[in-house]
């Protein structure tokens, strides 16, 4: 789950336009990852359970792939991630 999930309706990934985040250093990883940490708790403790039921769309270039409660990017996101590890 990202801070879009939780402030935007939608996400659309146009094609050429994304731009990872870098970090050179496990001091830039950790402050990266703590200040996202931070904001999505904020994110989180402000919305209210209709708020998180609500729509969220993926799109790309406009296209909409699919879409599905607010709640559920975050959820399904730590899920692939913990089964793609599994097997490590």
């Amino acid at each position: 789950m990202g801070p879009d999930d939780l402030t935007e309706p939608e996400f659309n990934m146009v094609d050429g336009t994304y731009t990872p985040t870098t970090a050179s250093t496990t001091a830039e990883v950790l402050q990266l990852f703590d200040g996202k940490v931070k904001t999505i708790r904020e994110l989180l403790a402000a919305r209210t359970d209709a708020d998180l039921m609500s729509t969220w769309t993926f799109k790309q270039n406009g296209q909409e792939l699919f879409g599905m409660p607010r709640a559920r990017p975050g959820a399904r996101g730590v899920m692939n991630h913990l089964i793609h590890h599994r097997a490590s």
